[in-house]
């Protein structure tokens, strides 16, 4: 229905080129859709390439990875209201208690995992690390890429209260990011077994010049 075509190359991605699609077809011998197996494979190595590795061809943001332009585009479509932010879970949630959950809107504390200093701090510090296998690089860079701000809080349940909004709560996954971070640095905020904070760890001056 749609032969004969010409495909539009938006991604260039070395050594595959600008059609890295045909050109991984051709290489891997994929004839028909019913190539199942080596269609999944090429997908899946494709996909990841693209995004990581792929230069972006058009637009704006030509001549930027497609990595870095996602985050771009997504703002501008945005900001000019062509887009707009849409939330719904991929599948029905059951509660423990075997209820349906329904997502709702309100007001929560976030973390800022977008900042942006943060981020090539960590990106600088998994660049000095030997990972292994190849393919868990590839995911803590995917999830460098698309972590911003991660709702730390809640406002019923089980966790420890907001010690600047007691009508919040923490919840529990992020209590155990918190606490390990926390832990760092509690000998220079708090004195041995001061649970209130109210004896200092080090002298006011050192804490002053920090």
């Amino acid at each position: 229905m749609v032969l004969p075509f010409d495909p539009i190359p938006i991604i260039e991605l070395k050594p595959y080129g600008h059609l890295s699609a045909s050109t991984i077809c051709n290489q891997m011998q994929i004839e028909s859709k019913y190539d199942y197996d080596k269609i999944s494979e090429a997908e899946m190595n494709m996909w990841t390439k693209s995004f990581y590795d792929g230069i972006l061809l058009v637009g704006k943001y030509a001549n930027i990875k497609v990595s870095d332009a996602r985050k771009l585009i997504h703002d501008d479509l945005i900001t000019n209201g062509q887009a707009s932010i849409y939330y719904e879970p991929e599948i029905k949630v059951i509660s423990r208690s075997n209820d349906e959950c329904v997502v709702v809107l309100d007001n929560h504390w976030f973390i800022d995992y977008g900042n942006e200093k943060w981020k090539e701090e960590v990106k600088h510090a998994l660049d000095q690390m030997n990972v292994y296998p190849t393919i868990t690089r590839h995911q803590f860079e995917a999830v460098l890429n698309w972590l911003h701000e991660h709702v730390c809080s809640r406002s019923f349940g089980l966790g420890t209260k907001l010690p600047w909004d007691e009508q919040h709560i923490i919840e529990q996954l992020s209590d155990s990011t918190i606490y390990m971070a926390y832990h760092t640095i509690a000998h220079l905020l708090q004195a041995r077994d001061s649970f209130d904070g109210k004896k200092l760890g080090m002298s006011k001056n050192f804490l002053k010049r920090m």
